[in-house]
């Protein structure tokens, strides 16, 4: 969606044509992405759990942030993530690993976050992990991210 915003700050309502010859400010909207139950934030962050959890051993503990955030390196080593921008629309490189930045998904659209999740099912799928899945309603450990493929843990 666009709106558009003339210089002096007005914004015509929808059903109003532009004026010809008037200069107008075009500005994307989008609509913010839910974060409420089942939605895909509450699916990657889920995911996040279900991965940290197996690799917790030994005393040794590991984030379900950390874990995102590795998730998130991987995929967009292979393509499948957006690096973080500056203002400027300059990639954002970590000064200490000099690594690009992953984009936070609070700034990511419904695609790119349903493009990582694609991701975090192939990546445990390699992995062997299980993950959690919603199958009828219910909450079920899962490997396999195809549903033909799915055996219930």
């Amino acid at each position: 969606m666009v709106i558009l915003i003339t210089p002096d700050g007005y914004v015509p309502e929808s059903a109003e044509a532009p004026e010809v010859g008037k200069r107008y400010q075009c500005k994307a909207v989008s609509k913010p992405r839910s974060t409420g139950f089942r939605s895909q934030n509450s699916h990657t962050h889920g995911h996040y759990d279900d991965i940290a959890v197996q690799l917790t051993f030994g005393g040794t503990t590991v984030s379900a942030d950390t874990v995102g955030r590795l998730i998130k390196i991987e995929a967009m080593k292979a393509g499948e993530w957006p690096a973080e921008r500056d203002s400027e629309g300059r990639a954002t490189v970590n000064p200490i690993s000099k690594q690009l930045e992953p984009l936070s998904e609070a700034d990511a659209t419904s695609a790119e976050v349903a493009k990582l999740l694609n991701y975090i099912h192939w990546f445990a799928d390699n992995h062997g992990w299980w993950l959690t899945e919603y199958i009828d309603g219910r909450p079920e450990r899962v490997y396999g991210s195809k549903p033909e493929e799915l055996e219930i843990w």
